[in-house]
């Protein structure tokens, strides 16, 4: 693809696996070429050291099972925010020049 991506971002750590280790196979470097980012558990199977927006599930669950009990959130809408921690890896880097 042309120009290719700087950056991809996966829902699972699993995805990010798969996917260094396919670029890499292209010749692609991690992340000096492309960076790569996952949001969800940083702490569950990182063995490429990846950059991370940890949710924090339990409170997104909470959150979750609130808006589904509030009866004034059903009639009016309003956006509930989770917690998120940066955690910084090794699979990010700023773009190049």
């Amino acid at each position: 693809m042309s120009p290719r991506p700087t950056v991809v971002v996966c829902w699972i750590n699993l995805l990010t696996g798969f996917l260094i280790r396919h670029v890499s196979e292209a010749g692609v470097r991690v992340p000096q070429d492309l960076s790569v980012a996952s949001f969800h558990d940083p702490y569950v199977d990182n063995p490429f050291q990846l950059t991370v927006a940890a949710l924090d599930l339990k409170a997104m669950g909470r959150r979750a099972l609130e808006a589904l009990l509030d009866d004034d959130l059903w009639k009016n809408p309003a956006p509930r925010l989770v917690p998120v921690d940066r955690v910084i890896g090794k699979t990010t880097a700023p773009p190049a020049r």
